[in-house]
């Protein structure tokens, strides 16, 4: 470059200022071009964000969520799971009453056996209360396999036939004044063992609730009415 004056002092200084003008204008191509190289081996210029006034980072603000929606996931873009409740319900287990056939019949009996008097004439029944071998329960009536009790509270209850002693021993001989069934329990649904006749006698060998015990000539033993004895 050259710069025309009437100084000559002033065409030296023209020409140190030329100097340095050509020198930067040649370090900023090479700047440039060292640029454009690394951005092309970088595979391209990165993304630039235009930061807003105030110092903000440029990022949009999520919008709030209206009140009571699921949050959403910012991954997949899907509602978040909430935790499910789950309602709990208490109930009370009463003891079902029994309202079966019993056939009528009274008479104290005594425990042969430890357990339990039911609610029902089943094992399965609610528990009532505890009884104890050797004590004496206040019969109030028989099913197929158990007997219904009165028990010392008042309630009604009902303890197996195998846990007492359902005839009381004697040994006398009676005469029969009716036909009737031998049966496996002191109870109309007992199973039938064999059957007896009027006019016949027959060795009795134990009383219970409103049958005999008998025992056959054949050694056969079961329950018969009293009703069908003279």
């Amino acid at each position: 470059m050259r710069i025309q004056t009437g100084d000559g002092r002033s065409t030296g200084a023209a020409r140190v200022v030329g100097g340095l003008l050509v020198a930067a204008f040649t370090l900023g191509l090479v700047i440039g071009d060292a640029t454009t190289s690394l951005a092309q081996s970088a595979g391209g210029l990165p993304e630039t964000t235009i930061a807003p006034d105030g110092g903000g980072t440029g990022a949009s603000a999520p919008a709030a969520s209206p009140a009571g929606a699921s949050p959403v996931s910012s991954e997949a873009g899907t509602p978040t799971p909430q935790p499910v409740k789950h309602k709990t319900h208490t109930t009370t287990a009463k003891a079902a009453s029994y309202i079966g056939e019993v056939e009528s019949g009274s008479g104290m009996l005594k425990l042969t056996e430890s357990g339990w008097a039911y609610a029902t004439p089943s094992k399965s029944g609610a528990h009532v209360q505890e009884v104890h071998a050797g004590k004496f329960v206040n019969v109030s009536g028989t099913t197929a396999h158990y007997v219904q009790v009165k028990l010392k509270n008042g309630s009604t209850a009902y303890i197996p036939m195998t846990a007492v002693e359902l005839a009381k021993p004697t040994d006398k001989i009676f005469r029969l004044t009716k036909d009737t069934p031998v049966l496996s329990v002191p109870n109309h649904s007992g199973k039938k063992l064999a059957e007896v006749h009027a006019g016949h006698d027959v060795q009795v060998i134990g009383t219970s609730i409103n049958y005999m015990k008998i025992r056959m000539k054949d050694g056969l033993e079961g329950f018969i009415a009293i009703s069908a004895l003279e």
